[in-house]
């Protein structure tokens, strides 16, 4: 596990005691964080994780945990992987909006690709660990890049 993820989840306090989450890669654009009495909004214009491209990350969070970014990005990588095998030639985006409570991730929507790719998008992305409480959107490629990035252009 990468030693900066390991000091994210060591200082996001006893909600993520014993979970564990690794990326073999991880690479963030641009982050930014705006908070408010209701929460904070952690926001990255772009990740990719394990090979795998999401397009406009948006997370909700009650409590904003130091270094979200980087808990946020690997629990992503998780459903993204398993979205991979939806797509079965060429390439799509689907736009995926979910929740986390801390133990579990529920309320998944997803739109964009057909409905078979749809519906087999949120099964893979109910597998992601739930590392805090929040609720997120991002836009996930499938398949080709080429092709995955055109379609993000269009949602």
């Amino acid at each position: 596990m990468h030693r900066l993820l390991a000091l994210s989840l060591a200082l996001s306090g006893p909600a993520l005691a014993g979970t564990s989450i690794s990326a073999d890669n991880l690479s963030l654009g641009q982050v930014s964080m705006q908070s408010s009495s209701a929460g904070s909004t952690l926001t990255i214009d772009w990740l990719e994780v394990d090979g795998q491209r999401v397009h406009a990350v948006s997370c909700t969070l009650p409590k904003a945990p130091l270094l979200g970014a980087v808990i946020i990005g690997p629990a992503l990588g998780v459903g993204v992987k398993a979205a991979q095998a939806c797509q079965k030639s060429g390439g799509a985006a689907a736009k995926v909006s979910w929740s986390w409570d801390g133990a579990a991730t529920g309320g998944l929507s997803v739109a964009g690709p057909a409905s078979g790719v749809a519906d087999c998008v949120s099964k893979a992305m109910a597998t992601m660990p739930a590392p805090l409480q929040a609720t997120c959107s991002a836009v996930v490629l499938l398949g080709e890049r080429a092709a995955a990035e055109a379609a993000a252009k269009a949602l």
